[in-house]
């Protein structure tokens, strides 16, 4: 058949790469669930150094205003925590409707498990859509989902459309189809002209090399994020154990010790900060 050849090549190339970007993906499921848990460690450890603080008595105003934001940026945590806990379930209920159109837009998300769908959004970022995901239709749907993943829109701080469609590839093969790097099945893909379909699986296949890097610059970035929240861990908990044979008053304490409780108020203040980071486009940091 005219073209067989290139449409068969240009297949075995998008599979290839279809192949790499699971296993890339893969591990970064993986290291974004480790995160989240690490995160919520240092969350408790977080905890248990400010239940020692606000112990204190007689705390200087400017220390007093930086354990002000300490709590802030928890309950900010927190928030995000419960926020996207809803986003999540609002799609896993539009996942599980009878609407073709909900179906088609919400099945990539609702794919992940709820600790995948948690890590995702505390490590990247979730966007409240304003309306139920479930109540869009086409192609508002299918964005709304992949800016839940995204983080919402670039003006907000996100990583946008973009990035939903990079973290949709998470929820495999069904994610792609929503995300539009459709895998080879019907249409053109399976029937139509050779040349046309070797060129389209061409495109998808540049596509999926694209996202697959963009997913391993995400991975190191995880990976390194995981290991200054496990140091933050140690440090926090290290610190609060020798505070906590200080004098509970500020003003009984010695100048060793109050440089001491200082130091420790400033990395827990610095810890929260890492808490709240999400990761961003080019794997920089957005707080």
């Amino acid at each position: 058949m005219f073209n067989s050849k290139e449409r068969k090549e240009a297949k075995e190339d998008l599979e290839s790469a279809v192949n790499s970007q699971k296993t890339t993906a893969d591990h970064l499921k993986y290291d974004v669930e480790e995160l989240y848990e690490t995160r919520q460690q240092l969350k408790k450890q977080i905890e248990n150094a400010m239940t020692y603080i606000n112990s204190l008595k007689n705390v200087p105003e400017e220390l007093n205003l930086t354990i002000q934001k300490i709590e802030l940026k928890i309950d900010r945590y927190e928030n995000l925590l419960k926020q996207a806990d809803v986003e999540y379930s609002k799609v896993k209920k539009q996942a599980g409707g009878t609407a073709a159109a909900g179906i088609g837009a919400g099945i990539g998300v609702a794919t992940l498990a709820p600790t995948a769908a948690m890590a995702v959004a505390t490590t990247f970022g979730t966007a409240a859509t304003g309306t139920a995901i479930s109540a869009l239709s086409g192609a508002a749907a299918s964005n709304a989902a992949l800016a839940w993943l995204g983080g919402g829109a670039l003006a907000a701080g996100g990583a946008g459309m973009a990035g939903g469609e990079t973290l949709l590839a998470l929820a495999g093969p069904v994610g792609w189809a929503i995300g539009g790097a459709a895998l080879v099945t019907g249409g053109v893909l399976a029937n139509g002209k050779n040349k046309k379909a070797a060129s389209e699986m061409r495109d998808q296949t540049e596509k999926v090399v694209a996202i697959n890097r963009t997913q391993e610059g995400l991975d190191h970035e995880v990976k390194n994020m995981k290991n200054l929240s496990e140091e933050d861990i140690l440090d926090i908990k290290s610190r609060t154990l020798v505070a906590n044979q200080y004098p509970l008053d500020f003003n009984e304490m010695s100048e060793s010790e109050v440089s001491m409780l200082g130091a420790l108020v400033n990395n827990v203040h610095s810890s929260v900060e890492r808490l709240n980071a999400r990761l961003g486009e080019n794997g920089q940091f957005a707080s």
